[in-house]
């Protein structure tokens, strides 16, 4: 019989790379060939329904190694699971209970909640999930480009199963449009609007003014009428993009920031921007989830990080669409 381990962590909400309260705690049994894992967590804000999945770590240099153990589904501001694993074989990765700093738990929707008992400080930013042998090294240009062909529409894997490469050419959940792509470069400029194009826009605005709250995140003019959105803003879209309802990064942004960014190009283009920090690590999963492009700004705030927007170009929304059809009574496209 191995030794009898008994012990309680308690573990803490991390936001924008900052812990915060107290939310819960996990128990840790170990004896004989058995290791259990008993999660708690009361937080107000988890929605019920969605994906938490469960890591033990382990440092290795500088990075937190996340050995996933199990996933459960949330219930309304809490999360309850128990796990089990060798406690010399923890989830099948050929580590022992005494080598773990801690676990990290994440949710669907992009909470991320951590306890170490190795008393080194959890920094988010520095976790990743332990690859197997027969999946690591890869390239993450080369893995990035493998999830954006599987995310490209039939349409497209039938005509040749053509690879996302530059960022100009991505099409994430089939919501890049071709015409657009070429006027993707983040330092593009171009003519300023002409005055039939502010008319328009004048009487857009008579008919039914923009949801949300005006906002000025940039100090150049390359981008105006900003808008600060709200997920519950995104029906207006054409159907073409639909898939932004449940983009998974657009929903971390965000669920860490408080909202989104909805705005115009000098040329008319309308951009849907996620608030973040510009690393490696992030841009991999803007571009994965289709918002290739970073602007900085100084209204996103984060110690020690560039803070700004991830955008894309997007469809015009239009805001007096009712029930899938446009004021005239023609059906959205």
């Amino acid at each position: 019989m191995g030794e009898y381990r008994r012990f309680v962590a308690y573990v803490y909400e991390y936001r924008k790379g900052k812990k915060e309260e107290n939310c819960g705690f996990v128990k840790v049994e170990s004896w004989g060939e058995r290791c259990t894992m008993e999660l708690h967590l009361q937080c107000p804000g988890i929605l019920a329904g969605t994906e938490c999945k469960s890591y033990a770590f382990v440092r290795e240099e500088k990075k937190m190694r996340g050995i996933l153990l199990g996933s459960c589904k949330t219930e309304a501001n809490r999360v309850s699971h128990t796990l089990e694993t060798s406690p010399r074989n923890i989830g099948g990765q050929m580590v022992a209970l005494e080598e773990l700093g801690g676990m990290v738990f994440l949710t669907e929707l992009g909470a991320f909640f951590g306890t170490e008992w190795d008393d080194i400080e959890i920094v988010p930013e520095l976790f990743e999930e332990f690859l197997k042998e027969d999946s690591q090294e890869k390239e993450p240009e080369e893995e990035q480009k493998e999830i954006l062909k599987e995310t490209t529409d039939e349409k497209s894997r039938k005509e040749g199963g053509k690879e996302a490469g530059e960022p100009e050419k991505r099409e994430a959940e089939g919501i890049l449009h071709k015409e657009n792509t070429e006027e993707a470069e983040v330092s593009e400029k171009t003519e300023p609007p002409t005055e039939a194009e502010n008319v328009t826009a004048t009487e857009v605005q008579q008919e039914k003014p923009m949801p949300g709250e005006a906002y000025t995140p940039f100090e150049d003019g390359d981008f105006f009428n900003c808008r600060k959105i709200k997920p519950g803003d995104l029906p207006c879209f054409s159907r073409k993009n639909c898939p932004l309802r449940q983009n998974r990064f657009l929903l971390y942004g965000y669920y860490n920031f408080g909202h989104l960014l909805l705005c115009k190009k000098d040329n008319g283009q309308q951009i849907l921007g996620v608030p973040g920090i510009y690393d490696q690590q992030e841009r991999f999963m803007a571009n994965m989830f289709g918002f290739p492009f970073f602007r900085k700004s100084r209204e996103i705030q984060v110690p020690g990080r560039q803070g700004g927007y991830w955008y894309r170009l997007i469809n015009s929304p239009d805001f007096n669409q009712r029930d899938g059809f446009q004021k005239d009574g023609t059906k959205v496209q």
